[in-house]
Order: C-alpha cells, then structure tokens, then sequence
C-alpha cells in the first residue's frame, strides 16, 4: 500500500495477523509509509535485496540472523511471551495487545532514534484550522467538538486537540495517558528532529477519531505563547498527512485572540438563557472595537442540542455520532446548523 516515501515493512508466518496488522495501519491517518507485508522471512530478503526499508516489524518465530544483518532504520520484534528473546538491538513488544498500543511503541522508539535524514512528511495541501470556541462556560462544548471531529473525518484526515484546562478526557474515555500534549511541545521546543514520529507515537484513536491526549497540569498553558502555538500547529501540519486540526479552545489560554485569529472557522456554540445571550454580545461588541473582522467574519454560531451523556469509555465515543447532538453535527458540515 502506497502512503509514504519509506517501507514499513511486516513479517510473520500467521498471515491472518499480519493482515489485520496491515489492515489496521492502512486506516491510520497518520501513518507516512509504504506497507508491505510478508509471511516467510525468505521473502522478505529477495525483496530487502533492492529496496531499502525503514521499519521492519517481525514475529519472533520469523525472526533470524539473515533479518538481524538487514540494514533497516529500525527493526522490532514482536514476541508472543512478552518477554525479551535474542538481539539485544531490537526492540521487542508484546504481541498479542491492541494494535493502538503496538503502533505508539513502534512510532515512539523510531522517533528517538530519527536521524535528520529520515523520512519527513512535507505537507503541500491546504491544512484547514478549525476552533470550537465559548466565551462563556457551554457544559457540551467539548462533546460538540468531539461530534465535529468525527463528522469531518468521515471525509478528510481529521486531528483533534483539546485546549482546555480540565479535559477530562481520562474519566471520560478511560483511558490512563501516560504521555500528553505538553510532552509533545516539549519535544517541539528541543529539536524539530523525529517530530513526525514522536507525533505519531503519541496520537491515539477511538473509531475515526485521532486525538492527542490533553495537558494533565493547568499551568502549563501559561508558558505556552499564542505564537508558539501557531508554530506547534504548523509543525503538526507539515509532519503528518491530516488535512484539519479541530482545537475545542478554552479560555484560560494566554492571546486566545491570537488563536482564534489564525482558525480558518470557528464553531461558536451558544446558550440560550438570557445570561449567555448578554455574554455573547458582550463578546461580539469588544471585537467590534478590536478585530477588524479577523474573528468575526469565521465565526458561526450554533445552538447544539443538550443531550445526557452518562457513559463513559470508548463506547461512549463511538456512539456520539448517533445521538441527537452528533445527527447536529452532520448537519452543520453539511451546510445547516
């Protein structure tokens, strides 16, 4: 399968996960290779004899001394034990887990060890910014966020950020991050080297939906300029093949102004008490005297319906396209509101 301008290549002899392997990663949105997939290591050598590879993923029942030689960017050997077997060079993950976890791994150590001259996604598409912004509190603007991302990414390579202070993304997806968004701008501060594949090492996806998981520490915002975060989003941009980034905003970001600024539209959802209505246009009415129509002409606003969300864990999410707020979500990407 064609993707990238490198092979990640997969052997083993149990052609069914193999497949499914391939599978999974061919639905990955993120991934910048070229797949192939071979079921004895003897194939796998005819074809390493005239094109090189940069990610060889091999069962430790195929893996042998001829593979060992091969000069590939970096080899991981899945084991069925989960212990470590033989070449102490090569990385050596658990085989029979989720492939989510099995791809981070992979991404995460080839992104430690990238070297200037690996391959690098160069993005030469319009990337899209989408924000999904309240000046007051709106209890579902993240669920309508979520709904977004997923509607769009029915169509388009979609990544979604949250830039709230309190996500509270583990509770609600179940999902223990060790690794967040802060750790990745960190990783962008240091050296822009492997930041495509420390990137995708870091992306987790529930259905159609990629996500980077949220900071952890309120704090960190307040280090992190409006400037250095259009500088963080167009390294994402040009390190990954998405076409759009969905930012659910808080406003306990420093120049969220800024930020809104450089969305190319924004989602502005909107209560229907009269004290959201005052706070709207107290809103509307400083960027009148302050905008200058950056804001404001890419703003839509919405009236989402409310729905009870008591669920909690990927379930959850997978099934937030079919609720009365996600058939909401269709319609707005599909021109209504």
């Amino acid at each position: 399968m064609q993707r990238g301008n490198g092979i990640f290549a997969i052997c083993d002899t149990e052609t069914e996960y193999a497949f499914r392997f391939m599978e999974f990663l061919s639905h990955r949105k993120n991934i910048m290779f070229e797949i192939r997939v071979f079921t004895t290591a003897e194939k796998l050598l005819v074809f390493s004899e005239d094109h090189p590879i940069e990610i060889l993923l091999i069962s430790e029942r195929s893996m042998c001394d001829e593979v060992a030689c091969l000069p590939v960017g970096k080899l991981i050997i899945l084991t069925e034990s989960g212990r470590t077997i033989g070449y102490p060079d090569c990385l050596n993950i658990y085989k029979y887990q989720s492939s989510d976890i099995v791809v981070r791994e992979i991404m995460e150590s080839y992104g430690q060890d990238a070297k200037d001259n690996q391959p690098v996604s160069v993005r030469n598409r319009k990337f899209e910014v989408c924000g999904v912004y309240s000046p007051v509190p709106y209890p579902q603007k993240t669920l309508l966020a979520l709904a977004l991302a997923m509607e769009l990414g029915k169509r388009r390579r979609v990544l979604y950020m949250n830039l709230e202070s309190f996500s509270g993304f583990e509770g609600f997806t179940g999902v223990r991050y060790d690794r967040n968004l802060s750790d990745l701008i960190y990783l962008f501060r240091q050296s822009g080297k492997g930041f495509p594949h420390k990137l995708n090492g870091m992306i987790y996806s529930i259905g159609n939906l990629d996500y980077l998981p949220p900071v952890a520490t309120p704090s960190d915002f307040m280090e992190i300029t409006g400037e250095e975060w259009i500088r963080f989003f167009e390294a994402v941009g040009n390190a990954s093949n998405y076409d759009a980034l969905v930012l659910d905003i808080g406003n306990t970001i420093p120049d969220v102004m800024l930020l809104l600024a450089y969305c190319s539209r924004i989602y502005f959802p909107v209560g229907q008490d009269a004290l959201s209505e005052s706070r709207r246009k107290e809103f509307e009415q400083l960027l009148e005297t302050s905008d200058n129509g950056m804001i404001r002409e890419k703003m839509l606003p919405l009236s989402p319906p409310q729905i009870v969300c008591s669920e909690t864990g990927r379930r959850a999410v997978e099934k937030l396209p079919w609720t009365e707020l996600g058939k909401y979500a269709a319609s707005v990407c599909a021109g209504g509101k």
